[in-house]
């Protein structure tokens, strides 16, 4: 006999009496994987499978990260297209008053004119009667 054991437990797994030995021989406490272990089928499709599966994962985060980034970027465009529209509504609001009056002080005269010739169809025509006359 050679001293290496091939015998397998369930699922075609090896048993850990290759490692034991190989420790028994090198001195060491702490062993490597023996390659055996990776040429069994099973063992050797999982491994693939979990590398893969780990690719994946890399690739998803690195897409929820950049879907991220988009939805950040999006809301603040939200927030400035919302300010872009409510800011002028409320300057409006506050400023639009004080210079509606101002107007209103402005060309009152010229409504009272207005007033003095008379609602008739001959409007226009007697106010500009009663500006000329002025």
């Amino acid at each position: 006999m050679s001293g290496k054991t091939t015998t397998t437990g369930e699922n075609n797994a090896p048993i850990e009496s290759e490692l034991f030995e190989k420790a028994l021989k090198t001195g060491s406490k702490k062993v490597e994987p023996v390659e055996k272990a990776y040429e069994n089928s099973s063992t050797r499709l999982l491994a693939e499978r979990l590398e893969y599966s780990i690719a994946l994962s890399e690739k998803v985060m690195a897409q929820n990260k950049k879907i991220q980034n988009r939805i950040t970027m999006m809301t603040i465009a939200s927030y400035i297209r919302l300010l872009l529209i409510l800011v002028p509504i409320i300057l409006g609001i506050i400023f639009l008053p004080s210079i509606i009056q101002d107007l209103m002080a402005q060309y009152k005269p010229l409504f009272e004119m207005g007033t003095k010739a008379g609602a008739t169809g001959n409007g226009v025509v007697n106010l500009l009667d009663l500006i000329k006359t002025q």
